[in-house]
């Protein structure tokens, strides 16, 4: 199966080499890459269809911080997080988003046909060539409940209409770190 794939296309070599990471380092990610991975993103649609999503670039640390800790806080009244883990979430949601990451947020407005669809293809395009580029870049979907909130769509001057589907942290990685864990599919039916 995947021990013979062939790991020489550019793609899979995007894929294999791919890195998990939440801590980096003090380098910002350049305003050309983060543009670069926004137009890989638009690199999905038809035209006439690109105004079914847009995205949100937050590159100050503080609003990060802010915006982790305030979702580790309703997580925690939420009831998500017994009173054992409380005290490392509210340490770990101050300390993850480490150095220098950006925070690239994809919305749509759901009301419109297929903007769920080609959302998920844009985050798709954006990991991709986040891999292919060297950062190391994840999606936090923890931070998706205070994202939609109105005050924070508020402050980010976002149109109440729209709905961020996907956070995704980004940057250069703080220590040299392998590639994520191959595991082999575990495949209930296959029907042929």
């Amino acid at each position: 199966m995947l021990s013979e794939f062939n790991y020489g296309g550019p793609v899979m070599q995007a894929i294999v080499n791919r890195r998990n990471n939440y801590h980096f380092s003090n380098h910002p990610v350049s305003r050309s890459s983060i543009e670069t991975l926004l137009e890989s993103g638009m690199r999905v649609s038809l035209k006439n269809e690109a105004d079914r999503w847009s995205f949100v670039v937050i590159q100050d640390e503080d609003y990060v911080r802010y915006l982790r800790e305030y979702s580790a806080l309703l997580n925690i009244l939420d009831g998500k997080y017994n009173s054992a883990t409380q005290k490392i979430v509210a340490q770990d949601a101050s300390l993850n988003s480490g150095g220098a990451g950006s925070l690239i947020l994809v919305c749509a407005n759901l009301a419109m046909p297929f903007s769920l669809d080609h959302c998920w293809l844009a985050v798709e395009n954006m990991l991709l060539t986040g891999s292919a580029l060297g950062f190391g870049i994840s999606l936090d979907g923890s931070l998706l409940k205070v994202l939609n909130l109105s005050m924070i769509k508020s402050e980010l001057n976002m149109p109440e209409e729209l709905t961020v589907l996907a956070a995704m942290m980004v940057g250069e990685p703080e220590n040299p770190i392998l590639p994520v864990n191959n595991y082999s599919p575990k495949v209930w039916k296959w029907l042929s």
